[in-house]
Parts: structure tokens; sequence; C-alpha cells
């Protein structure tokens, strides 16, 4: 009778080398969510780096338009005109208003070693506006055309309110109606610029800063 003989071992993996393969298969994985996580990292980085750099093409196109470089459109902390000023300061009607008190704060007159001054504009369109509706405040209206002014709206904003309120109660009227009713944008990009007089009394130096995020100036600047 002839026999048939089997091998003593069946081809195949072992234990030790199947966790071995799940063991370097996981590292891979591990490693391609890394680089999904970095990548979306870079992504918001490139993103707001582009947004600051649009934020501030925008303040200084609105700085030239407007000329609020120029010294006879810049007033101190007591709303005063400024006259030959030669030294650096900046302009920085935002870091006068205090969310944690909701008022104007005439003691944040420097930034460091810099002085900090506010816009003619303001000042004026605050007495207009208080011109024609008596029960708006200083305080109110200076937040609202600061905040209108120097915060950049990265989204687009549209209003379906009654056309007939004024500009102040529009812009309230928006923070306390975001529920679906009216869009606000995120708002997270402020600027103010800094004005360096050079020898030539006409011409001056003048850069904006932009902010991400800016922190509450009650809280410190930072």
């Amino acid at each position: 009778m002839r026999k048939i003989l089997f091998p003593h071992h069946r081809a195949g993996l072992s234990l030790i080398e199947i966790l071995a393969s799940v063991f370097i298969l996981l590292i891979g994985i591990l490693g391609v969510l890394s680089a999904v996580t970095l990548g979306g990292f870079q992504i918001r980085r490139v993103k707001i780096a582009d947004q600051s750099a649009a934020c501030g093409r925008a303040a200084l196109a609105q700085i030239r338009m407007s000329d609020w470089q120029k010294e006879e459109n810049i007033v101190d902390s007591t709303l005063a005109d400024i006259v030959n000023y030669t030294n650096p300061y900046i302009v920085d009607p935002l870091g006068y208003f205090n969310l944690g008190t909701g008022s104007f704060d005439g003691s944040r007159s420097t930034l460091g070693t810099l002085d900090r001054f506010t816009l003619k504009t303001i000042k004026n369109t605050i007495l207009y506006y208080r011109s024609q509706d008596s029960n708006l405040t200083f305080d109110q209206c200076y937040r609202s055309i600061a905040f209108r002014d120097f915060y950049w709206s990265d989204e687009i904003r549209f209003n379906v309110l009654d056309q007939q309120r004024t500009e102040i109660q529009m812009r309230d009227a928006e923070v306390s109606e975001q529920g679906g009713k009216v869009p606000a944008a995120d708002e997270n990009f402020s600027w103010m610029f800094m004005v360096t007089p050079q020898n030539d009394n006409n011409l001056c130096e003048v850069s904006a800063i932009v902010f991400y995020l800016r922190g509450n100036p009650a809280d410190g600047e930072r």
C-alpha cells in the first residue's frame, strides 16, 4: 500500500506576524490622521494671514480715501485738536472703548510709549447723531461708529430692519437680533494705524496694524 506523507507544518502566518502587521498599519493610519490635522491647522493659518493682509490693504485704502492721516483729522483723548505733532503716534479709536464698562475711557491716551489718538470724524458724527436723537448717549455713539470703521467685516453684512431707524439703532439691533433675523459678520479682525511725521511737514509714514481676535482693552492691551 502506498503511503501518503503530510507535512508537519502548514504554510501561513503566525499570531506574532499578524500583530506586527496590524501595528505597522496602525502607525500608517495615525500618520495620515496627523497629516490631515496639521494640514487643517496650516490652512487656517494661511486663511488668517490672507485675511489679515486683505484687512491691512482695506485699512490703508480707507485712510487714503478719508485723509485720516492728516493732523487736522485727528483729536486727542479730550477730543481736542492736535497741532504740529512731531513724534510718532497711533490712531486707535477702538483702544479708547472699555468693553468692561461699555464706555469711552480717556485714560487710555497712551499705548506703551506712543500717544494714542482718535478721529475728528467720529467726534463730528457723534455730534450729528445726538442732534438728531437726544436719547443717544456719547458712549453708545462712539462704540457704534468706532466699531463700524475699525472692525473689518470679513463676511457680507446686510440689514432687513426698519429703514426709518438711525444707523446707531441699526447697529445695536444687529447685536440684539442675531438669532437669524440679522446675520452679523464674524469681525475677528480689527485695526489701528501708526503715523510717523517726517522732516517735511507735508509728509508722514503711515502703517496699518491688524489684530486677529484682539483682546478686550478692559483686560489690558495684547
